[in-house]
């Protein structure tokens, strides 16, 4: 199990790095709101909530079950991926530093910038620990979901996190 834990923080903190983990569907973005939204690089300061999509979560488990040598070993090893999804979070900070989380256990913290595209979709720079740039897109859905584009694994979803105060 530590195994599991361990790869699937590296997991979150490569797909972080490479900037392209609330249980549910799909969330489906209402298409007139989205094309409205205009993004905006301060619109993305806040924690988000990794989104277990269901197409997120068919690809973790097709790759947990060629892992898995026993249906329990598989059992297992799925429900700690559904605990791990619900731990993930990440937070792009008004002081340009990218935070990813699991387990409230930070495992990468690294600069960032935004700047418009077009629309709706931002486009993101993060500076590694080798100093070495990655850019992707970050899509709004609303002004709560975005989606980050992972060259590896396509398209992540996070849901912001109000915090009430």
């Amino acid at each position: 199990m530590k195994t599991i834990r361990t790869l699937a923080a590296l997991t979150l903190a490569v797909s972080a790095l490479s900037l392209a983990a609330c249980v549910g569907s799909d969330p489906q973005p209402d298409v007139a709101a989205t094309e409205a939204l205009q993004a905006d690089p301060a619109m993305l300061v806040g924690t988000f909530q990794f989104v277990y999509s269901d197409a997120r979560r068919e690809a973790v488990e097709s790759a947990l079950r060629a892992e898995a040598k026993t249906p329990e070993e598989l059992a297992a090893l799925v429900a700690d991926a559904e605990k791990e999804a619900l731990a993930s979070q990440i937070e792009f900070a008004k002081d340009g530093t990218f935070h990813s989380r699991v387990y409230d256990k930070e495992i990468l913290a690294a600069p960032y910038s935004a700047r418009g595209a077009s629309g709706s979709t931002l486009v993101l720079t993060m500076t590694g620990p080798g100093g070495e740039e990655k850019r992707t897109t970050v899509r709004f859905q609303d002004a709560d979901t975005i989606v980050l584009a992972d060259p590896r694994k396509g398209e992540l979803i996070f849901r912001r996190v109000h915090t009430r105060g």
